[in-house]
C-alpha cells in the first residue's frame, strides 16, 4: 500500500520574493542571492510610499499607510511622518519578523530595512536633505548679505556662519527638531544616512555649501571695478564723506545763497553720484539723513529761541 504524498506548503510573500524557502542549510551565496531579490522589493515598496504622498515636509501631516490590498491605501496613521517606520508594515505583509527582514536587507546591502528607509529620505532629490539644507542656506545668506559690507576684502565667512546659526537659535531650533522636520526620527539617524551617502556629517557639509555661497557672493562683489581696486573703495569714501559734510554745512548756509548755489550742484551732482553713490552702505544713507534732519529742526527753532530770548 503506497502512501499519500502530503502536498507541500504554499510559500510565504517574503520566501517567493526569493524562490525558495531558505534554512539552515542554504548556501551562503545562495540566501545572498535571494536576500537582493527581497531588498529590491523593500526599496521598491518604500519609494511607493514616498510618491504617494504630497505633504511629507509638514511635521502635522498624519501618512496612510499604501499597503494596502490591491495597491489600495490603508487607514491614516496616529504618528506624523517624521516618527513613522514602515519597515514593521512591510514585514506584516511579507510575512516574517522585522528583526529577519532588517537581517536580510543587512545581508544584501550591508544596511537594515530602518536605515534603506534612511537613505531613501535623505537622498531624495526635491525634498532631501541636500536640497533642504541648500535652500535654507541659500535664503538664509540673502538676509545677510543685504546689510553685510559690500566690500568683499572686508566681510568675513565668520560673520556669515555666525549669522546663520544666530537666526536658528532665535527661531528656536535644535538638531533634535531638525532632524523632525527633515523626515528622521532623530539626529543620529539623520547624521548616519547623511554620512552613508555624501561621507561627511550634516555640519560639514552645510560649511561647505556656505563657502560655495560666501564664494559665489564676493566674486559677484568683486566684478564691480570700483570695489575690486584701492582707487575705487577710496573713491568710495571720499566720496561718502563729502556727502556727510554737506548735510551738516548745508543748514548754515543762507536761503539766498543756497538758492543761488543750487543750479551749480545740481549740474555736479550726476557725475559725482555716478562713481560714489553705490557704494554706500544703508548705514551711511541713514546716518547723513539722520543729519540733515537734525539740522533742519534746529534751523526751525533758530527764530523761536531768538524772539524769547
Amino acid at each position: 500500500m503506497s502512501r499519500k504524498s502530503t502536498p507541500a506548503a504554499p510559500l510565504a510573500p517574503w520566501q517567493a520574493l526569493f524562490g525558495f524557502a531558505p534554512d539552515a542549510k542554504t548556501p551562503p551565496d545562495q540566501l545572498r542571492a535571494g536576500a537582493k531579490n527581497l531588498l529590491a522589493h523593500v526599496r521598491r515598496e518604500f519609494a511607493r510610499f514616498l510618491d504617494a504622498h504630497a505633504h511629507l515636509d509638514d511635521p502635522h501631516y498624519r501618512p496612510y499607510s499604501v499597503f494596502g490590498e490591491n495597491d489600495t491605501p490603508g487607514e491614516g496613521l496616529a504618528c506624523p511622518f517624521a516618527l513613522w517606520e514602515p519597515a514593521a508594515e512591510l514585514a506584516l505583509r511579507l510575512g516574517l519578523p522585522e528583526s529577519t527582514l532588517s537581517y536580510l536587507c543587512k545581508l544584501a546591502s550591508g544596511f537594515s530595512a530602518r536605515q534603506c528607509w534612511d537613505l531613501l529620505k535623505a537622498q531624495r532629490p526635491e525634498h532631501g536633505v541636500r536640497a533642504r539644507l541648500r535652500e535654507e542656506l541659500r535664503l538664509a545668506g540673502a538676509e545677510f548679505f543685504q546689510h553685510a559690507d559690500p566690500d568683499p576684502h572686508r566681510a568675513t565667512f565668520g560673520e556669515l556662519l555666525n549669522d546663520v546659526r544666530r537666526r536658528r537659535r532665535e527661531r528656536g531650533e535644535s538638531l533634535q527638531s531638525r532632524a523632525w522636520h527633515g523626515g528622521f526620527v532623530n539626529n543620529a539617524r539623520l547624521q548616519f544616512a547623511v554620512f552613508a551617502l555624501e561621507g561627511r556629517t550634516v555640519a560639514q557639509l552645510e560649511l561647505e555649501m556656505l563657502a560655495e555661497l560666501f564664494s559665489a557672493w564676493q566674486a559677484q562683489c568683486a566684478a564691480d571695478p570700483r570695489k575690486r581696486t584701492e582707487e575705487g573703495r577710496r573713491a568710495a569714501r571720499e566720496g561718502a564723506a563729502a556727502r556727510s559734510a554737506s548735510c551738516q554745512l548745508a543748514p548754515a548756509v543762507a536761503p539766498g545763497a543756497a538758492a543761488a548755489s543750487a543750479a551749480p550742484d545740481a549740474a555736479a551732482a550726476p557725475q559725482d553720484l555716478d562713481v560714489a553713490a553705490p557704494d554706500l552702505s544703508d548705514a551711511q544713507l541713514l546716518r547723513a539723513a539722520q543729519l540733515a534732519a537734525f539740522h533742519e529742526a534746529a534751523e526751525r527753532s533758530a527764530p523761536a529761541a531768538a524772539a524769547v530770548a
